[in-house]
């Protein structure tokens, strides 16, 4: 590759745009790095954002248990990061989403339990504001109305309500309500084509519509709960746990106005499935990423790498194709590789492809980071330019799979400290160099 100043170069090229690849591009942004994403579809991440996990592993407090944690699982990218800047890329994320809660005691993180929407409980260190997170309030004088809806998840409720009565001794009582109803208290008569294929997106959709005229929902909640607990008395419900599908951008405004309006305090519980949640995050994201005007390549999949050279400088070349089989190539000085471990594709998909691929770079798999997640070549002495970000590392690690994140909630804490580590590390070198 000749110089050519028609062109481009990036700075940093980052694939995959799951959590671990927005976050880099966000945290690149605002030090005024120049990158671009390129992905074939949707990070697997983007079905877990009920909640933020940092590890859930035997030890005390979070800080032991990360110890004992990289004690036990000597391989893990976690050996790379220092507890205290784990918990400084977590402050740097929560101060710039202040739509989530957190959970700290004496200024450490702590892990809390929410209630997920197949009836079982789940730590994490972050939820949303409007997640249910109050068990030590629930005592066997209270009682707990779990709303379900006909049209929707028939039996998640009561799943919920089998979860939360094996472990306390409140009562938890379901009302089922009718979608169609409920757009008939707005106006929305029944022969009205915006009933058809409803969906919690469009319900979503409906609820932002009327955020500030929840009152005929209120009254036809009310009603509902009069017919199915007609003795009842009201003092005596502590909270109305709702699915995740009310609004997408008003969730918190909704849900803090139902209380008011109700009188009860009311939240949601958290979905494992693509539902709005994963909407409400990203549309957050979307709007960070547009404010720093940073380019997304979508439905291309990264399928061949290279070293060329500009001006007598290693860069990369990265050959990306669409759906039709069109090549796309892009050069970039550094390329972030943020492709989970569940959804690979592409020069990803087969992992004894990628091993020869990368042999031929002389790079060996597993390979053997540098502290910053730089992926080292064979000689160990020449840096690449190329890092691994999230779950991209269990690829190119040993002995490491996705079990760890299932079972030990190493995930998006992995995502969220090696975007922080990584986008620090390229800026300063990007800043040097110019």
């Amino acid at each position: 590759m000749n110089n050519d100043e028609n062109r481009k170069i990036l700075d940093v090229c980052i694939v995959g745009d799951g959590f671990a690849g927005l976050n880099c591009a966000r945290l690149l942004a605002k030090k005024s790095i120049k990158c671009e994403i390129f992905s074939k579809g949707y990070g697997a991440s983007q079905l877990w954002v009920g909640t933020f996990d940092f590890l859930n592993y035997e030890g005390g407090s979070l800080q032991n248990a990360y110890s004992r944690f990289i004690n036990d699982f000597p391989d893990h990218p976690y050996k790379y990061l220092s507890y205290d800047e784990v918990k400084q890329s977590f402050n740097e994320f929560f101060q710039e989403f202040p739509g989530f809660n957190y959970f700290l005691e004496h200024d450490n993180f702590v892990n809390k339990q929410v209630l997920t929407l197949i009836g079982n409980l789940k730590p994490c260190i972050g939820i949303w504001h409007s997640i249910f997170n109050e068990f030590d309030e629930l005592s066997p004088d209270t009682t707990i109305l779990l709303i379900d809806f006909h049209e929707f998840n028939n039996s998640a409720m009561y799943l919920v309500k089998k979860g939360l009565e094996s472990k306390y001794e409140s009562i938890f009582s379901i009302v089922k309500l009718s979608f169609t109803e409920v757009l008939t208290c707005w106006g929305i008569g029944k022969d009205d084509k915006e009933l058809d294929n409803l969906s919690d997106f469009r319900i979503g959709n409906f609820f932002d519509s009327n955020y500030e005229n929840l009152r005929p929902f209120c009254e036809y909640l009310q009603d509902q709960v009069k017919k199915s607990y007609p003795d009842l008395e009201q003092g005596r419900v502590k909270y109305i746990l709702f699915p995740p599908i009310l609004g997408i951008d008003k969730n918190s405004q909704i849900i803090k106005s139902l209380g008011k309006l109700l009188g009860i305090p009311c939240r949601e519980v958290v979905a494992f499935s693509p539902s709005l949640m994963s909407k409400r995050l990203m549309k957050i994201f979307d709007s960070k990423i547009d404010s720093y005007s940073i380019t997304r390549n979508k439905r291309l999949e990264l399928v061949d790498l290279k070293i060329a050279k500009n001006e007598g400088k290693r860069v990369w070349q990265l050959i990306f194709k669409n759906s039709k089989g069109d090549e796309k190539i892009i050069f970039s000085n550094y390329v972030i590789f943020a492709i989970g471990s569940v959804f690979k594709t592409g020069l990803f998909e087969s992992k004894h492809n990628l091993e020869l691929k990368l042999k031929n770079l002389d790079i060996q798999i597993p390979n053997n980071f540098s502290s910053n997640f730089e992926i080292q070549f064979s000689n160990g002495t020449t840096e690449s330019g190329l890092f691994a970000c999230g779950a991209a590392s269990y690829v190119l690690c040993e002995n490491l799979d996705d079990d760890l994140e299932i079972k030990y909630g190493a995930g998006l804490g992995l995502a969220i400290s090696t975007s922080f580590r990584i986008s620090n590390y390229i800026s300063d070198k990007v800043q040097k160099e110019f």
